[in-house]
């Protein structure tokens, strides 16, 4: 995960050094998982609460950062799915910071999140479940097979830590035994035994 570090140190260490809850999830959270690939993005789930999203302006202080003003950060948070850009315009390289649903799956998630330490730095990673469950419903929705191979990338690497009763459990509740389906016709070179 080397080539992630760059992006990891310039976009989720300040909302870790500002104590802000959160949990790294998406393409990063695949790569940490399963297998590597490359990304100039990184998908943040943050659990924060109305008057946080002013915090944010200082975590990514302009110029350095382009971050929304609150009020955008506040019309998202009020939004189902909302979400907003961070950009840090020297590298090129973008947080897309989603803001939790009220719904199990993200309680359950922050509950479960895993410290991962890279260069001797604390940060949370959502469990492989939930980076699962919603490239699942990625996909359902119409972005693409690579969600698809970043799920069989987890679960070749990590089968044996996924809590399979879980997730099964996750699949059935959102509709997602048609994309779990495809996912489990994969070639037997990257199938595993969940």
């Amino acid at each position: 995960m080397p080539e992630s570090i760059e992006l990891i140190e310039l976009l989720v260490k300040p909302i870790a050094d500002a104590k802000l809850p959160y949990m790294v999830t998406g393409s990063v959270a695949s790569i940490l998982f399963g297998e590597a690939r490359l990304t100039k993005d990184v998908d943040i789930v943050l659990f924060l609460k109305f008057l946080d999203a002013m915090k944010l302006e200082k975590v990514f202080p302009n110029p350095e950062y382009y971050c929304p003003p609150a009020e955008t950060i506040r019309d998202e948070m009020g939004r189902a799915r909302g979400m907003v850009n961070v950009i840090h315009p020297a590298s090129g390289l973008k947080a897309d910071l989603f803001f939790a649903e009220i719904d199990d799956l993200y309680d359950w998630a922050f509950a479960h999140r895993r410290i991962v330490r890279l260069n001797e730095y604390p940060y949370f990673f959502a469990p492989p479940e939930f980076v699962i469950l919603k490239k699942l419903q990625y996909f359902m929705e119409g972005n693409g097979d690579k969600h698809i191979r970043d799920i069989e990338g987890i679960l070749f690497v990590h089968a044996a830590r996924i809590d399979s009763n879980y997730l099964e459990r996750g699949i059935q509740a959102r509709g997602l035994a048609a994309a779990w389906a495809h996912v489990k016709k994969a070639p037997p070179s990257r199938n595993s035994s969940i």
